[in-house]
């Protein structure tokens, strides 16, 4: 078995999208999270008060056994920056 398989765990895919801004962002999400070889969670980060993209404290990446980062959310190189600042498992300690 390979973690490709469906059966074994899941991905993490963190995107950003405003769910009543443009279409095409939110159908080209879907479209990737339904053709994908395994299973995945969308999380569509927030904007913080800095105005950075975040994933929420609530999420612990040991849950996943990949993270697949959208596009959307490196338009600015400070959101990666601190697209973990909150969780205790960083993406850098990501195994």
């Amino acid at each position: 078995m390979t973690i490709f398989n469906k059966k074994i765990g899941k991905f993490l895919f963190v995107c950003h999208y405003a769910p009543a801004g443009l279409s095409a962002i939110a159908d080209n999400i879907n479209t990737i999270a339904e053709n994908l070889q395994f299973r995945c969670e969308v999380l569509n980060v927030e904007v913080g008060e800095s105005g950075n993209l975040f994933i929420p404290s609530k999420i612990n990446l040991t849950h996943y056994i990949g993270i697949i980062i959208h596009p959307t959310v490196t338009y600015s190189p400070t959101n990666l920056d601190h697209l973990d600042d909150l969780l205790i498992v960083k993406i850098s300690q990501f195994k």
